[in-house]
């Protein structure tokens, strides 16, 4: 069994191309980099969070031609979700560090962006998931809860492990390196003064906060019942015997009043424009 990913990188994300912004974003894929890496023979796995951003049939369907020329009689696709204002907060670290986030979510300096009708193209998991059965079979599309109480082993590695069938015993260490509170206000407020997100890391790198951005507990719950309806169907479809709208209802991890306003920031704007100037 192989895993496949460009060189150099980890997953394979760059499986997915990103053109255009906001309401008019497209993903499309890259299917030379498909075709050069799949193994000529025996299994493979590809693993890239883009892939679910893909929302147009036809660009699913290529990936479906394109494995089925190279032999592959048998695709299972793996989808982990996690609950929408949990991912949405999580994004904003994408939308600092990569312009494709920035792109498709806008510049509002907060914890959530602001919400624009086109974000349900990504948010709202029951029809985005029903693309992926029409290309590959329902059959074929497997869906797991992003919560450590579902997981096997309480990870997604050992939970993947498990549904492929690997018998290997690794110690999964977290890869992703966490950006604090202040961090990220000050890298969403770089990148809404169109500063070039490949500077924004050395910039914020030694800002220290003790706190992890946090939107008020309303705005979680007013963010969450816009996929009401999604969700609903999601449980319906993925697990019809637990909560019914698919995820858990407990916001307590929320507090009552957000930490995502500049006017939060302990350190200086002023300083941060010190540092934009060349040395």
């Amino acid at each position: 069994m192989s895993y496949c990913h460009p060189v150099g990188k980890i997953n394979s994300n760059a499986l997915v191309n990103v053109l255009g912004k906001g309401a008019d974003t497209r993903w499309t894929l890259n299917p030379l980099i498909l075709k050069k890496r799949i193994p000529a023979e025996g299994d493979c796995i590809i693993s890239a969070e883009r892939l679910f951003w893909l929302d147009d049939p036809a660009e699913i369907g290529r990936i479906a031609k394109i494995l089925r020329r190279r032999g592959f009689d048998r695709v299972k696709i793996v989808a982990y979700l996690r609950r929408q204002d949990l991912l949405a907060v999580s994004f904003r670290k994408t939308t600092v560090a990569t312009q494709v986030g920035r792109r498709f979510f806008g510049d509002r300096i907060g914890a959530f962006p602001e919400y624009q009708p086109h974000m349900d193209r990504y948010f709202c998991y029951a029809e985005k998931l029903q693309l992926w059965e029409d290309v590959f079979g329902a059959e074929n599309v497997l869906v797991r809860r992003y919560d450590k109480k579902d997981l096997v082993g309480g990870d997604t590695v050992t939970d993947f492990f498990s549904l492929a069938g690997i018998d290997a015993k690794i110690a999964v260490k977290e890869q992703n390196t966490k950006w604090n509170r202040s961090q990220l206000l000050v890298g969403m407020w770089l990148q809404a003064r169109n500063h070039d997100c490949k500077d924004v890391p050395r910039i914020i790198a030694d800002i220290e906060d003790d706190q992890q951005l946090m939107p008020s507990r309303s705005e979680a719950i007013a963010f969450m019942q816009r996929f009401t309806a999604s969700n609903a169907l999601l449980a319906r479809k993925y697990d019809p015997a637990g909560l019914p709208g698919y995820f858990d209802d407990d916001f307590s991890r929320f507090p009552e009043q957000g930490n995502d306003s500049l006017s939060t920031l302990t350190i200086s704007l002023d300083e941060i424009e010190k540092r934009l100037k060349p040395a």
